[in-house]
């Protein structure tokens, strides 16, 4: 069973092929997420990235998505927790800023919305709406966003490296 953690980081996932564009651990396989992945049609069975999509301008995170889906099996699943655009939006109108939001402390809402949009070299942040969207166009099916470590399936629950509870996270089949 392959099983991918993709734009990993120096976040590694045992008994998980581990990807990323620079080499931070010696379990990682250095590779670029916007070329295809090196993995046949259909070979693999979860795929998992967190922290990784919005760093990638819109259309290749579409061309992202629809490697994924290349990728996976009949039946596999793809995992992706990433900030969730309403959230940072909803906290900045309603002027209820956790201040510990996105590992930083803000001096004051402009710094708040900016960071988000900017920092960490953020390209395009997702909100469901658009996320949903754009599996279903890349033909994944039984999209459902999920909370925080919980899945239905063992090997998807709890891989979450980052502590914020507020994320998009959403898991999709192809079928």
């Amino acid at each position: 069973m392959i099983k991918l953690h993709l734009g990993c980081g120096d976040k590694t996932l045992p008994k998980w092929d581990n990807l990323d564009i620079v080499k931070k651990h010696p379990d990682v396989i250095q590779h670029d997420l916007k070329n295809a992945l090196p993995y046949q049609d259909n070979s693999v069975s979860f795929i998992f990235n967190e922290h990784f999509i919005e760093h990638l301008e819109d259309q290749d995170g579409t061309n992202f998505l629809e490697e994924c889906f290349r990728v996976l099996k009949i039946d596999g699943i793809l995992r992706i927790s990433c900030p969730d655009l309403d959230y940072i939006v909803h906290s900045y109108i309603s002027n209820n800023i956790d201040r510990s939001d996105l590992g930083l402390s803000f001096r004051n809402k402009a710094h708040y919305i900016n960071s988000a949009l900017r920092n960490w070299g953020h390209r395009y942040l997702y909100n469901e709406e658009d996320l949903l969207q754009k599996l279903k166009k890349c033909g994944f099916s039984s999209i459902e966003r999920k909370k925080y470590h919980f899945s239905n399936h063992t090997e998807l629950a709890y891989l979450e490296f980052r502590s914020y509870t507020n994320e998009l996270i959403m898991e999709a089949t192809k079928k």
